[in-house]
């Protein structure tokens, strides 16, 4: 296509288009010529097949004949709102059924958080899922990961924002499924994430569970789900790197299947490749059906490893990386040498939890195909393995073994487990009681509990891996009533559970200011450490704040924590105090907080509401702090920005284009005042150091350069007009005096909101000359 270049001669008269025609004229005849073979493919293939375009990126051109397309080597998220607003139009407008594939791609196959953010990512909508490290380029080969093995069931609705942490839509988002949750950040920062947080969104069927798997078992560990920190992270100084949790309705246990292979790209993620002794030869060509995970075989670059017969002085060890304790199916795969006679006699032995199995295999036939070896227990870590060596009587070939967790662990088994003994409480306070029991001695078949049901009252509370579980929210001072039923490997329930009656600690503990931060000039938030009484908590005389501020409500929010004071209007940068009174907690007898609670907090301004596009891309900072980015410009992103400190405030926008034509639209809401984009912007076509920030002195910098109205001005305007920006408010497309050929370019702009402390710079052009004598 013409983008990324400037040598282009579509109509063939031997003139260069761009100079001919121009980019306009040069986008509609490439999007004119895809438009035509794309609808004589669809013409030609009928409605009942399936066709994907690949751009490499989210197009948005014949989505009506197309039933998909590939996010080719995608490393992160740019900007979850254009994801969002693309995928939402792509939904309605592309035929079904819906084929969108991410191909998702990371520094090595262990980025585990990146592949989770990128999967829950991709089931905001309809989709489908790919990880590849870096190194596997042009899709050599794949991971595999516990997460594709879980079954979530159909979505119960649509994704929805928690809470919003920044621009472009950035925040955390749950989605719910029959089976399960997603819990999704799409932020560069960490954000910690409750049950709480989710139970009140339409769609929870909790509580939920982590689902306990084999690669990240700290994570994946199986518990009920009540807390998570999921981590973000920058991509490049743009995108976005986040994490996401996937949860269960009931406990789960997940393994993927652990290959180890001869090389490293075969291997599955968290284990490590075959360790060899001694003589072993590597090849690569003349193998047929030797064992390679998702590849491309025209590569050059898989193959197995092989040995003359000897001593058994040669051998490979394949051991994997366990992580869920317990049974495993062992197979064992060899290619066809076609070199020479393999072996019949390959001596084998199975180091597992319980011994060391031994026996040969026969490398004589099975080629091609998963040979099994039987079935062992497996302790959690690496200590388990399979040893082959070269005391064999022909080439003895060392290619892959895979190991496949048998939850089964044998025939059908319909013996319940042994109730739990001794269940005892070894914690209460006012709202949770912490369980503890034993587990139970074997079943008459062997089998020990593996996971527990508790039940308080009659109710199925949930389950655990554990011989613990901490059952929140209840009333102080309140006895509960609780049963705890032990469960085998077949979901087996013991006969009879473990009983107890245990008490809630009464609440004696008055309630605190955790924190307290002005949200805007007009709007002061309180935090409370605990639920408070809402007539208390709402009394606008219970609060009082210095410097004559006036409150004149006070509105408890739906966390019963959180109080939020509208006032008179806050100086910027001005520390004040608040003093708290008679406010109580919930308690049956209720406490009240200590009188002339004082907190201080400083004064912020209202926020500074600035929506900007650029042709093709931009960086913005507000007084050297980063905003945000974006690289769609016909449609503008907006951001906000709170006042800490009085003085003036620097817009910093760097833009580029990466075609031929650069242009820079923006709009200041502030207060009552509207700034936007025209010849009093400074701009630079050097990145100096500093530029950014509020102190850098651009008295030097050239004054913007205007290319006409926004809504009026070419080329943009034959492609419609910049959502989010105003047409009659006398936005300007902006750029350098040259916004053909310089590509990257610098504005600032300052809204003085206070007194301007920035001294003037010095007089220039004064020549001091000698009185004469």
């Amino acid at each position: 296509h013409p983008w990324g270049t400037t040598d282009v001669d579509l109509d063939r008269n031997g003139v260069n288009d761009w100079e001919e025609h121009g980019r306009g004229w040069l986008e509609n005849t490439w999007l004119d010529g895809v438009d035509k073979v794309v609808k004589g493919i669809r013409e030609r293939i009928g409605n009942d097949k399936i066709l994907v375009l690949n751009s490499g990126r989210f197009h948005e051109f014949n989505w009506e004949e197309t039933n998909g397309l590939l996010l080719e080597n995608n490393p992160c998220i740019w900007s979850f709102r254009n994801w969002r607003t693309l995928w939402n139009s792509w939904i309605r407008t592309a035929m079904e059924p819906h084929v969108l594939f991410n191909d998702a791609i990371g520094d090595k196959k262990t980025d585990y958080d990146n592949m989770r953010f990128q999967l829950a990512a991709t089931m905001y909508g309809d989709g489908y899922f790919s990880f590849s490290e870096r190194e596997s380029m042009h899709h050599r080969y794949d991971g595999y990961y516990d997460e594709y093995d879980l079954d979530l069931g159909y979505p119960r609705g649509s994704m929805v924002q928690l809470f919003e942490t920044g621009a472009n839509d950035r925040g955390v988002y749950v989605r719910f499924f029959d089976k399960g949750a997603v819990i999704l950040n799409v932020d560069d920062v960490d954000h910690h994430v409750t049950d709480l947080d989710i139970r009140d969104v339409s769609g929870y069927n909790g509580p939920y569970y982590r689902f306990r798997g084999g690669q990240v078992p700290s994570y994946n560990n199986g518990q009920i789900f009540t807390e998570i920190t999921l981590t973000g992270r920058t991509y490049r100084d743009r995108g976005i790197i986040g994490d996401a949790i996937f949860l269960v309705k009931q406990p789960t246990t997940v393994v993927a299947d652990i290959f180890i292979d001869s090389d490293d790209e075969g291997t599955s993620p968290g284990s490590e490749p075959a360790q060899y002794v001694g003589d072993w030869q590597q090849v690569i060509h003349d193998i047929e059906d030797y064992w390679a995970m998702f590849v491309r075989k025209d590569m050059d670059m898989y193959g197995l490893a092989y040995s003359l017969p000897g001593d058994g002085s040669n051998t490979a060890t394949f051991a994997p990386t366990i992580g869920v304790p317990g049974s495993y199916r062992v197979y064992e795969w060899h290619g066809d040498l076609t070199l020479a006679q393999e072996a019949s006699d390959v001596p084998y032995e199975i180091r597992h939890a319980n011994g060391t199995a031994f026996g040969v295999i026969d490398q004589t036939k099975d080629y091609g195909k998963w040979n099994y070896l039987g079935t062992y227990n497996f302790d959690v870590g690496t200590d388990g393995y399979v040893k082959i060596s070269n005391n064999a009587n022909g080439i003895v070939v060392a290619d892959a073994f895979k190991f496949v967790y048998d939850e089964s662990g044998g025939d059908v088994d319909n013996i319940p487990p042994n109730p739990p003994k001794n269940l005892r409480s070894e914690s209460e306070t006012e709202n949770t009681i912490t369980l503890a029991w034993e587990r139970p001695n074997q079943a008459s078949d062997g089998d020990y509990a593996s996971s527990y049901q508790i039940m308080r009252s009659g109710t199925v509370l949930g389950y655990t891996f554990y011989q613990t579980y901490t059952d929140t929210g209840l009333v102080e001072n309140t006895t509960y009533t609780y049963s705890i039923y032990a469960l085998d490997d077949y979901g087996n329930l013991s006969t009879s559970p473990a009983t107890g009656q245990f008490t809630t600690s009464s609440d004696e503990t008055p309630p605190t200011v955790d924190s307290v931060r002005a949200l805007n000039s007009s709007l002061v938030s309180i935090i409370f450490s605990e639920p408070v009484e809402l007539s208390s908590a709402e009394n606008a005389n219970n609060y009082s704040i210095n410097n004559n501020i006036i409150i004149s409500s006070a509105s408890l929010l739906n966390d019963n924590k959180t109080v939020q004071l509208t006032t008179s209007k806050h100086s910027v940068g001005v520390t004040y105090t608040i003093t708290v009174n008679n406010v109580y907690d919930r308690a049956s007898i209720p406490n009240v907080i200590a009188p002339n609670t004082t907190v201080n907090y400083n004064g912020v301004g209202d926020p500074i509401i600035i929506s900007l596009s650029a042709d093709n891309n931009y960086e913005l900072y507000v007084n050297g702090e980063f905003l945000g980015s974006d690289s769609r410009w016909q449609e503008a992103e907006s951001y906000y920005y709170i006042p800490q400190q009085l003085g003036k405030t620097v817009i910093a926008v760097k833009c580029w284009d990466n075609i031929t034509t650069g242009g820079f639209v923006a709009e200041i809401a502030f207060e009552n005042n509207k700034f936007v984009t025209n010849e009093s912007w400074k701009v630079s076509t050097v990145e100096e150091a500093g530029w950014k920030t509020l102190t850098f002195n651009d008295q030097l910098w050239e004054q913007a350069t205007s290319y006409g109205l926004h809504g009026e001005a070419e080329p943009w305007a034959q492609y419609g007009n910049v959502q989010g920006i105003s047409t009659d408010a006398g936005v300007k497309w902006i750029w350098s005096s040259d916004n053909q050929n310089d590509k990257v370019v610098y504005f600032r702009f300052t809204i003085n909101e206070g007194p301007d402390q920035t001294p003037p710079a010095p007089p220039t052009g004064i020549i001091v000359v000698e009185p004469q004598k």
